[in-house]
């Protein structure tokens, strides 16, 4: 089980260069073949070891993507299945097959920077950013195989933020979003994570966000697992929002920002929107905002605000006094 954790985990921290601030394909609208452009499963020898498919059940737009659990052809390294995996870039797997890692040196009951460096090494390329990256946000969906807590499936979304610190590449922020207590709990629909970034080093922002998903059975010679669904994922960073107007990527303004409990919207055509609290809880449900329109809400807070257009999903946070 540890090496199947080992390679899940690892795996992620692979990524290939993409758009700055935001993921290659969010919506995951548009595909290659069997594939989502921009997003990579577990692949050995140009053959996939990763259930990635196309759904048409899709929280907006045409469609979404679905993981879960495969079995390998043929057993490696003891090793009979391979967890539900997607990421936005790609590693080195057979360096993780062939063992030329100590699997057992890592601990992933207990992960920290240490782990998660080492991991590092094996990585090339990133998410640009050019803002600070606190959350990643998007929709979900999980669908499991058993009612049965003990049957050990379950699912995790990981994101983390590397920067370079005196000519190093280092991680300097992760997040983890799962729910391995509750993963029995078949979804009725897609429901909203907030995916919130601690920092390891104060004061050094990420430059680079990689981002994956993860669905595993961690039963004994378990050959599938539940099926985890993704959709409409977006980035969210720490922008003020003087920067954010003098950004080139004509991302949408809040305004004011803070607020005392009403605020705009900075665009020029109907757009759709919704907005969630801190605990990724969605206090407006997705509707379309007209320019101008004044949009209100009482409870002092933080929030993020997720827009949809024709150009992708952006979200942006906001503060209620």
């Amino acid at each position: 089980m540890k090496k199947i954790l080992f390679l899940t985990m690892a795996t992620f921290f692979a990524l290939s260069t993409i758009a700055q601030n935001n993921f290659t394909n969010p919506g995951f609208e548009t595909w290659s073949g069997a594939k989502p452009e921009g997003w990579y499963g577990l692949e050995m020898s140009g053959l996939s070891l990763t259930a990635i498919t196309q759904v048409t059940d899709a929280h907006s737009g045409n469609y979404a993507v679905s993981v879960t659990m495969q079995a390998l052809p043929i057993p490696v390294s003891g090793i009979s299945a391979l967890p539900g995996f997607i990421t936005n870039g790609q590693i080195n797997i057979n360096a993780i097959l062939n063992g030329d890692i100590n699997l057992d040196s890592l601990d992933f009951d207990n992960i920290d920077a240490n782990t998660i460096t080492a991991i590092s090494n094996l990585i090339v390329g990133g998410v640009q950013m050019t803002a600070n990256p606190v959350a990643v946000s998007g929709f979900y969906s999980w669908s499991p195989i058993s009612e049965n807590i003990e049957d050990g499936e379950g699912y995790m979304m990981i994101a983390v933020g590397f920067a370079e610190v005196q000519g190093t590449r280092i991680p300097v922020s992760a997040g983890f979003y799962s729910n391995m207590q509750d993963v029995f709990t078949k979804s009725v629909s897609y429901e909203p994570f907030t995916l919130n970034l601690t920092p390891f080093v104060q004061g050094v922002p990420a430059t680079e966000l990689i981002f994956a998903a993860i669905a595993a059975n961690s039963a004994e010679s378990a050959t599938e697992s539940g099926v985890l669904y993704l959709d409409d994922l977006s980035i969210v960073t720490g922008n003020s929002i003087e920067n954010i107007s003098k950004s080139n990527d004509k991302n949408f303004v809040i305004y004011p920002n803070p607020s005392q409990g009403e605020f705009r919207l900075n665009v020029k055509e109907n757009v759709e929107f919704s907005i969630y609290n801190q605990l990724g809880q969605e206090v407006i449900a997705n509707r379309t905002y007209t320019p101008n329109e004044v949009v209100s809400l009482k409870e002092k807070g933080i929030y993020f605000v997720r827009v949809k257009d024709q150009k992708g999903v952006k979200t942006q946070k906001l503060v209620i006094k």
